[in-house]
């Protein structure tokens, strides 16, 4: 009897850790539905494909040449890692934070030869399907699968958001993609640093700049123009080493600071 019952309990005990609930997996934070003002928002656009896309090899479109190595969705977790780095390097570079929402992943209605044809100029779209706010509290920076080596970036007016744009030469990059990468074969000839990790992430730091009204060396008056090597917005594959420890003049610190406080 006492075997019998000895043998019972152990059964239950067997059972209740069978059926005891798992420890709960802490939730993600999820994204704002309207991020707070004065906010950076980086979006992962996916454009449909239509006619099939030929990964890791070089394809002639016009004058433009594209190369996308596989897999062709990198995973977004990289993608916010390099933005916090990005936040963190712009805090320091400004004596404030701006404040960078975690990356919106977008499958988009738009197809591939769409975005090549059009580029830059889609991302209002995409925004307004979103349902969110394009006014000039926002800058919009859009991280586009397919587009090779594209880079641009449009400053935000009265009323209305920047936006900025990267493609698969900046992706490849911050989620460290194994050569050959859009990068190395596009940039062949350039400095390596220019299509690594933290190179490319001063190039999208740098496109999200022209986003917030800030130039080229040669977009200022002509004799007081920066050097080139003192800034990031000049030759951004220096990142992090500038002539300037801040990587950021102060008449450029001085004009986005207007964008978080305007004068008046």
């Amino acid at each position: 009897m006492k075997r019998f019952l000895s043998r019972l309990l152990g059964l239950l005990r067997s059972i209740f850790r069978r059926r005891k609930a798992p420890l709960p997996t802490p939730p993600t934070p999820p994204l704002e539905p309207v991020p707070p003002p004065k906010t950076i928002v980086p979006l992962l656009i996916f454009p449909t494909i239509t006619d099939g896309i030929q990964l890791n090899t070089v394809t002639q479109v016009g004058p433009d040449r594209y190369y996308t190595s596989s897999p062709w969705e990198p995973g977004s977790e990289k993608v916010n890692q390099a933005i916090r780095a990005a936040e963190d390097w712009l805090a320091d570079a400004l004596g404030t934070r701006i404040r960078w929402n975690q990356v919106r992943v977008i499958n988009s209605q738009l197809s591939l030869s769409e975005w090549r044809s059009r580029n830059i100029g889609l991302i209002k779209e995409e925004v307004d399907l979103l349902g969110l706010p394009w006014t000039d509290d926002y800058v919009y920076l859009a991280f586009v699968r397919g587009m090779g080596g594209y880079a641009g970036g449009i400053r935000y007016e009265s009323g209305n958001a920047g936006y900025a744009m990267v493609g698969d030469i900046c992706l490849e990059a911050i989620c460290e993609y194994p050569q050959p990468t859009a990068g190395s074969v596009l940039l062949s000839g350039w400095p390596p640093n220019s299509y690594s990790l933290i190179g490319q992430t001063g190039a999208f730091i740098h496109e999200a700049l022209h986003g917030l009204d800030l130039p080229h060396p040669d977009g200022w008056p002509e004799g007081n123009q920066p050097d080139w090597d003192e800034t990031l917005m000049g030759n951004w594959w220096n990142m992090p080493n500038f002539t300037n420890p801040r990587g950021l003049t102060q008449r450029e610190i001085e004009r986005v600071r207007l964008w978080i406080v305007p004068s008046g």
